[in-house]
């Protein structure tokens, strides 16, 4: 399945008529790509000069969205950071602020959120709404924080999904009352603890606007389980992962790369390249990788979040 706007994921190369694509200009590879703005109903490459279609479909699953009722994260575009309540996370008139994301969703965590059919954006742990400071204000820079669902009311914490037209999966939150756009402020500021704001709405790419829907469904491939035995080879580019769950979720987004999950005896986890195993001397457990035909994860998880 593909997984992006920007690029596959994978190393799918032919056309639907079963040529081999080009090089992408100025790039060592020639992977189809879902890159949107280009009128290109899914993956493609160049070749000879011309945009051809790919022998690959797009995954319905690629792009979350947050009409669907699902809970889920809002990740900024820019930044890679996640919507999120800050202080002590139980009270109202809390700030809403951009954090570093954390996966997979734990309980604990304060930055799963619901929109429903109207337009309220749930928090799941504190079951207060996204809400303009005050009282329907227009003004720029006025602050987002909780507040309690003003349900049946006159209000101004219902939001529209408005999607970019440069990027499929992106979109900005344009406030119903205000008419005015949740932004960071700063230019694509990757600080944790920044406090969110409505702002006029902009349309260029590099804006702060922009969101992607990650929903909370753990996507992962299946993992069979051998004691006393390592997997072959590491995986570059990786250090160890605390839980079993992150390092499985990891080895999962990286397709072929990763063959599965050793754990060490003072249970550290790494990813392998596999498919060998060996003996281990040190009671080491491994995870193979098996079935991944149903897992599909955003190449915007995959750029952030390894």
């Amino acid at each position: 399945a593909v997984v992006s706007t920007q690029s596959t994921g994978g190393t799918v190369a032919r056309t639907d008529d079963g040529q081999v694509c080009d090089n992408w200009p100025g790039e060592s590879h020639n992977y189809c790509r879902n890159r949107a703005g280009y009128g290109m109903p899914k993956p493609w490459c160049y070749k000879s000069g011309h945009k051809k279609a790919c022998a690959v479909d797009k995954c319905k699953q690629d792009c979350g969205d947050p009409n669907s009722g699902l809970w889920g994260r809002f990740m900024a575009r820019n930044s890679g950071l996640c919507m999120e309540v800050s202080g002590t996370h139980t009270s109202i008139r809390e700030n809403v602020q951009l954090h570093r994301c954390q996966v997979p969703h734990h309980s604990t965590t304060d930055h799963v959120w619901k929109m429903d059919s109207e337009g309220f954006i749930v928090n799941r742990k504190t079951n207060y709404c996204v809400n303009v400071e005050g009282f329907q204000k227009t003004n720029p820079e006025q602050n987002i924080n909780m507040w309690t669902c003003q349900y049946n009311m006159d209000t101004d914490q219902k939001w529209e999904v408005q999607w970019s037209t440069f990027d499929d999966c992106a979109f900005r939150l344009k406030n119903k009352d205000t008419h005015m756009c949740i932004d960071a402020p700063g230019q694509s500021s990757r600080d944790a603890g920044t406090n969110l704001m409505q702002n006029d709405c902009e349309d260029y790419q590099t804006s702060d606007h922009w969101w992607y829907f990650i929903p909370i469904q753990d996507r992962a491939c299946s993992y069979d389980l051998h004691e006393n035995k390592y997997i072959e080879g590491n995986v570059l580019g990786h250090g160890d992962y605390a839980s079993l769950g992150s390092a499985q979720q990891a080895c999962s987004r990286l397709g072929a790369q990763c063959g599965g999950v050793t754990r060490s005896r003072s249970g550290k986890h790494s990813l392998r390249q596999g498919p060998g195993m060996k003996q281990s001397p040190t009671q080491e457990k491994s995870w193979l990788k098996g079935d991944c035909k149903d897992t599909h994860f955003h190449y915007f998880e995959q750029e952030f979040m390894d």
